[in-house]
């Protein structure tokens, strides 16, 4: 069972993280490089194109698993909350 200060613990560590990683700016950077892989001529240079997929698959998989991180906390919130109300 948690109680309310190891939940408040987790929620600064996740803030926490979110800086450390740098979400924010990475999240701005995955748009940017989406936006590059649509361009018409992006396939026109393979090697590139496959390096900035490399790259965007690692800031999607960077990004998702914090917020899957986030969300498990939130809901641990949540649920923490419905059980002391209950």
């Amino acid at each position: 069972m948690f109680n309310k200060d190891q939940i408040n613990e987790m929620q600064a560590r996740i803030s926490n993280l979110e800086n450390v990683l740098d979400i924010e700016k990475e999240t701005k950077e995955l748009n940017k490089k989406h936006l590059m892989s649509q361009d018409s001529t992006f396939w026109n240079e393979p090697k590139k194109a496959e390096k900035l997929m490399r790259e965007i698959k690692f800031l999607e998989k960077k990004i998702k698993s914090y917020k899957e991180c986030k969300t498990s906390v939130d809901d641990l919130e949540v649920m923490y909350n419905f059980f002391l109300n209950k």
